[in-house]
Order: structure tokens, then C-alpha cells, then sequence
């Protein structure tokens, strides 16, 4: 069993540069993660802590679908 920490908030871009503002309301959670956890298990959980109905949220956007990754398009991505 793995903990895996998640932090409810958006990227915005501003000046060429991508900042994470936490939702303060939302918060964090700790999600626990078990063997034979799927994606579509994952996201179940992460709707049902935030509360989240997808009919109206907004998905988030793949940092890969930007032509190389590098641009202001993309979001940083850290190893």
C-alpha cells in the first residue's frame, strides 16, 4: 500500500511562466493507493474526496499534447 498526496488547485500562466495556486476551500488529501489500483479508480477517488462532479469540472490538459513540450504551453514538468 502506497500514500499518495494530492493537492486540489490550477495552473495559470502569467508572464510567460506557469504558477500552481492551491485551492485554499479544497485543500489536500492523502489518497491511499493498493495493489491493482486502476486509473479509473484513481480519478473515482480523487472525484469523491474534492467532491468534484466532471459533468461541470474542468479536466486538466496532458503537458504532452504541446508540439515539443517546451513552450509556455505546456506545464513544467519536474524529475
Amino acid at each position: 500500500m502506497r500514500q499518495l498526496h494530492a493537492v486540489y488547485g490550477e495552473w495559470l500562466l502569467k508572464d510567460g511562466c506557469w504558477n500552481f495556486v492551491v485551492d485554499r476551500f479544497k485543500g489536500a488529501r492523502m489518497l491511499v493507493l493498493s495493489e491493482g489500483l486502476t486509473h479509473v479508480d484513481l480519478v473515482a477517488m480523487a472525484q469523491e474526496n474534492y467532491n468534484l462532479d466532471m459533468n461541470t469540472s474542468r479536466s486538466a490538459v496532458n503537458p504532452r499534447d504541446s508540439t515539443d513540450g517546451s513552450g509556455p504551453s505546456s506545464y513544467p514538468c519536474y524529475k
